[in-house]
């Protein structure tokens, strides 16, 4: 394996040839990019160098057989590289920010599993020392808040340097953040007085989605509430506790119940947490609508139910059936141990093969095939410039029910749910006028909801989708773009329509450039 030194010399190379290269290729970039990037990569890559020179792992290592620091480190090493490769070739890569992202997200991580590695290591050889521990591992789950930083708050890597406002709120959720976990740490030890359960505590809390969710959802004051009673907490137990026993060695305590469950859930909770870290990094900015609508997080939800119900049960009911030894821990019983935890692993992405996504109700088929007449083909735009049109129905259609409005919303971030848009009067052959209100998230709906800018300003949701279309901007981002169908009953079936006239109704407010109601398609069924 490479030096400490070696590894730091190569780490401040790489950042500076992420520094030096990007500015320079001909790629689309939100502003400075680069220098937050370059110096997360140093902070990636530099840490674990300086854990090595301060914590030097043993040859062979009771704690951890599976997985070395060093190892973990000549992984990041090699992804940071990757990342200038795809850098170099982004031009070719369509939505190159992306792969950066992906290389960039396994780069921190193998990163942090080699703190968390060597972290453990010094919490089997020196038991006593907690409170130095937690310190240690507080600026473990810190760092990680600040690795995730420049890539789920695209708006503080659009400028260099950013402003005082902008970046206290989230470097002070980072700095509370690294305190909860290190405090959870803490009080777990001395409460369950289990170094096994603390240590899953602690990986539960600092460094699954929660660096994530912290610096771009959570708000300061039930950190700050959360932070003070663990600290609390601690504090007493600390009172109390001034004569504490020493720790059992590892190797006499007693077996920690359902292990190899609890191994299985918390690979799980990282892999949600990786999820979620590219899902509000790219495709839900909003996390509250995340966790409402995101169908994967229900069925992760549904396998790791299943799977603890499961294990509780075989944990319970071997014994009684003279089995009580098959999940007991030891070295002769850690590849049964690890093929357990696999085994449950995929039992709880099992639900994924029994969940279909859901999706927004489409425009069936038959209406559009079946159509009688199409009184709109091309785009015509709705708004201040063109406040109204008129269109004529043929003279011989005769026996209509419907007619169906396509269209989309342009610069209407600042519609809100339910607000008319525009009116459509559809007069019979009798004179009668047939009277429908377009509405915002019902009949009509922005275009570009999906886009990140876009998602976090749009004050009203999709309607029901017509057509979908990829995306690709000029910085990168790709998303999917939308129009909307809305299908107006006329009661009965008309005769005969003379004329269907839309009359454009927004009031746009001074100041902001107008909304436009773009008109895809009409057609009468």
């Amino acid at each position: 394996m490479l030096g400490w030194a070696l590894e730091t010399a190569l780490a401040l190379l790489l950042s500076l040839m992420v520094l030096w290269l990007w500015p320079r290729l001909a790629l689309p970039r939100l502003g400075q990019e680069q220098v937050w990037f370059c110096l997360g990569w140093f902070i990636a890559l530099a840490v674990p160098a300086a854990g090595r020179a301060l914590w030097p792992q043993p040859t062979y290592d009771p704690v951890h057989q599976l997985l070395r620091a060093g190892t973990c480190s000549a992984g990041a090493l090699l992804l940071g590289f990757l990342f200038v490769i795809l850098l170099l070739g982004g031009a070719r890569l369509g939505n190159y920010k992306l792969w950066l992202g992906l290389t960039y997200l396994g780069g921190i991580t193998l990163s942090l599993a080699s703190l968390t590695l060597r972290l453990k290591s010094r919490l089997a050889s020196r038991p006593h020392r907690g409170l130095l521990t937690s310190l240690v591992a507080a600026g473990i789950s810190f760092a990680a808040c600040l690795l995730v930083l420049p890539w789920v708050r695209p708006d503080l890597a659009a400028q260099w340097p950013p402003t005082v406002a902008a970046l206290a709120a989230p470097l002070l959720a980072a700095l509370l953040w690294g305190g909860i976990s290190g405090l959870a740490l803490m009080v777990m030890r001395l409460l369950a007085g289990r170094r096994r359960m603390a240590w899953f505590v602690y990986l539960a809390v600092g460094l699954g989605p929660g660096p994530a969710l912290a610096v771009s959802w959570f708000t300061l004051l039930p950190l700050g509430l959360a932070f003070l009673a663990l600290a609390g907490l601690a504090s007493l137990n600390l009172l109390r506790r001034q004569e504490r026993r020493a720790e059992p060695d590892p190797e006499q305590a007693p077996p920690l119940p359902f292990y190899w469950l609890l191994r299985t859930l918390m690979l799980t909770w990282w892999g949600v947490g990786a999820a979620v870290t590219l899902a509000v990094a790219w495709w839900y900015p909003r996390v509250d609508a995340m966790f409402t609508s995101v169908y994967w997080l229900r069925a992760v939800g549904l396998g790791a139910f299943l799977v603890i119900c499961g294990g509780v049960l075989a944990e319970y009911s071997l014994p009684l059936l003279g089995r009580s030894r098959v999940f007991a821990l030891g070295p002769n019983q850690k590849v049964a141990g690890v093929f357990c935890s696999c085994l449950a692993l995929l039992a709880v992405l099992a639900p994924f093969l029994l969940l279909s996504p859901p999706s927004n109700p489409r425009l069936p088929k038959m209406f559009s095939e079946r159509s009688r007449a199409v009184l709109l083909e091309q785009p015509v735009p709705l708004g201040p410039n063109n406040p109204e049109i008129e269109l004529s129905t043929p003279t011989w259609l005769t026996g209509l029910t419907r007619i169906f409005v396509i269209s989309l919303l342009d610069n209407a971030a600042q519609v809100k749910q339910g607000q008319s848009v525009a009116q459509l009067v559809a007069t019979d052959d009798q004179g009668l006028p047939h009277i429908f209100l377009l509405r915002a998230g019902i009949d009509s709906a922005g275009w570009d909801l999906q886009k990140r800018s876009m998602a976090t300003r749009a004050q009203h949701r999709p309607a029901r989708l017509a057509s979908t279309w990829r995306v690709y901007t000029a910085k990168g981002e790709a998303f999917r773009g939308h129009d909307y169908y809305s299908g107006l009953y006329l009661g009965r079936s008309i005769h005969r329509l003379q004329s269907v006239r839309l009359r454009y109704l927004y009031q746009n407010p001074p100041g902001r450039p107008p909304v436009t109601l773009v008109l895809q398609r009409i057609f009468v069924y």
